[in-house]
C-alpha cells in the first residue's frame, strides 16, 4: 500500500472523495470517529488528504484533469535500509526530467554528505519517478519532509525552461549552502523550516553566515578604551 499526500481538508477533501467516487464508480463509507476518514474500495481518505491504497495510472491521471495531484508518495523499500519516495510521472516531459537530473547532479555531493549516502539514484518507471535516497525513519514529520523536498524538486524541474547547472565538487560552508539552494527552490517559512533543520544537521559550516560566524564586533567606545589602555602602557 502506498500513501499520496493530496493535502486538502474540509469542502476540497469532499471534493476530491466525490472525484474518486465518480471516477472508480464505487459508493462512498464514511468511516467516523476517530479517523473521520473515507473509505471509497480499496483506498482510503484520510482527515488530511492523504489517500492510501495503489497506485492507479487511470485514477490519478482522471485526478489530475480536476485539478487533484498528489505531493508525493512515500514507501519503505523492501529488503533495504533506504526510503523510497515516489511521484507520478503525470506532468512530465523528457526536457523536464532532464532538468530534474541536472539539478540534482549540481548538488549531488551536498545532498549526499546531508542524507548519508553515496549514489542518488533517480528511477523512472513507467508511472512514477522513484527517489530511494533516504535513511528509514519511523518519524513521520522527518518522512514528511523528504517529501517535501522531492515534491519541490519536481515542481521546479517542471517549471525550468532549461537548466545548465554543473555539478559542484566541494562547498566552502555546506550548511549555507543547503539552506540557500533549499530557499531557491521555494522552501520559505515556516511550512519548511523543518526541511530546512534537517537538510543541513549533517553537514560542516553554519548556516546563517556565508564565511563563518564574524568575531564580535565593539563599540566606538569600547574601541576608544582599548586605545586608552594601550597608550598608557607605552
Amino acid at each position: 500500500m502506498q500513501e499520496f499526500n493530496f493535502n486538502v481538508t474540509g469542502t476540497e477533501r469532499k471534493k476530491l472523495v466525490g472525484a474518486i467516487s465518480g471516477i472508480l464508480n464505487t459508493s462512498t463509507k464514511y468511516l467516523g470517529a476517530p479517523t473521520f476518514a473515507y473509505e471509497i474500495g480499496n483506498y482510503t481518505i484520510d482527515k488530511n488528504g492523504t489517500v492510501t491504497g495503489e497506485y492507479n495510472q487511470t485514477l490519478f491521471t482522471e485526478l489530475a484533469t480536476r485539478g487533484f495531484e498528489p505531493e508525493a508518495a512515500v514507501i519503505a523499500e523492501p529488503q533495504s535500509d533506504r526510503l523510497a519516495i515516489e511521484i507520478p510521472l503525470d506532468g512530465f516531459t523528457p526536457d523536464s526530467i532532464e532538468n530534474l537530473c541536472k539539478m540534482v547532479k549540481a548538488k549531488e555531493n551536498l545532498l549526499m554528505a546531508a542524507l548519508g549516502t553515496d549514489d542518488l539514484p533517480i528511477q523512472v518507471l513507467e508511472d512514477r519517478i522513484c527517489f530511494p535516497w533516504f535513511p528509514l525513519t519511523e518519524d513521520s514529520e522527518r518522512t514528511n519532509a523528504y517529501a517535501q523536498l522531492i515534491a519541490v524538486l519536481c515542481t521546479t524541474a517542471k517549471e525550468k525552461k532549461r537548466v545548465t547547472a554543473k555539478a559542484q565538487d566541494g562547498f566552502e560552508n555546506e550548511k549555507f549552502a543547503m539552506r540557500v539552494w533549499l530557499i531557491g527552490l521555494g522552501c520559505v517559512g515556516a511550512e519548511y523550516k523543518y526541511l530546512r533543520k534537517i537538510m543541513g544537521e549533517f553537514l560542516g559550516g553554519n548556516s546563517a553566515w556565508r564565511h563563518g560566524k564574524p568575531e564580535k564586533e565593539i563599540s566606538t567606545e569600547e574601541a576608544s578604551a582599548v586605545c586608552r589602555r594601550r597608550g598608557a602602557g607605552r
